[in-house]
């Protein structure tokens, strides 16, 4: 083996302890501690070594439908990906909410967000009934991180005929209760559901398992 393979290997080695660290978190602070760890290296794996494409697509998808001029809240927005992806879109009233301050630091760097939120996504947020036009949350509903409880305190926090729209893999959907609770606020008459895409390549470098994203509007 020679030295560019050995770094490779050493390189793939890295990159999958620091996904098995945000997946197997068991509670907020190990998540906030994994990405904290995290947050320097994140653009680089995430988009040059694993081509994720969720950023982008989704917010393509909530472009349909919430004009540029929407302010919108960015959940779980890392190291500002979504952000950027919703700036070359043409949206400028953007704030930023993550549980890990390196990577809200980083988010900061972009230039693209007005405002940022150092909050865990979860039943009780300390966000403003009715304010923002628009929500959009990628890759932050799987293993580990966001659970479904989440969900109707971003309800609240929209305003009505607002947009909400997410990336999910359709096995945690499933799995994990947000199929449950994404149809209990319809029944609930919380919010609408515009958009269910096909399925969708994520990790393309590495993809075993295709993400859907989800439009809904709030009532």
């Amino acid at each position: 083996m020679n030295e560019g393979e050995t770094r490779l290997m050493s390189d793939e080695s890295e990159l999958q302890a620091r996904l098995d660290a945000v997946y197997m978190a068991k509670s907020n602070e190990d998540l906030a501690t994994a990405y904290d760890a995290w947050a320097a290296n994140y653009d680089q794996d995430l988009v040059q070594k694993l081509h994720w494409n969720a950023p982008e697509r989704t917010a393509a998808c909530l472009a349909k439908y919430a004009p540029v001029t929407a302010s919108v809240l960015d959940a779980g927005c890392g190291t500002g990906l979504v952000g950027e992806a919703l700036a070359a879109l043409g949206f400028r009233s953007l704030e930023a909410l993550d549980l890990s301050a390196q990577m809200l630091a980083t988010a900061r760097g972009k230039g693209v967000y007005g405002a940022f939120h150092q909050v865990a996504l979860g039943p009780a947020m300390e966000l403003p009934d009715d304010h923002f036009d628009a929500v959009i949350a990628v890759g932050v509903f799987t293993e580990g991180h966001a659970k479904p409880d989440c969900l109707a305190e971003l309800v609240r926090a929209t305003r009505s005929g607002g947009f909400i729209a997410f990336s999910l893999r359709p096995d945690v959907w499933a799995d994990l209760g947000f199929r449950d609770a994404q149809d209990a606020l319809v029944a609930a008459g919380k919010w609408v559901l515009v958009e269910e895409t096909d399925f969708q390549e994520g990790f393309s470098a590495v993809q075993t398992r295709p993400y859907k994203i989800w439009v809904y509007r709030v009532v």
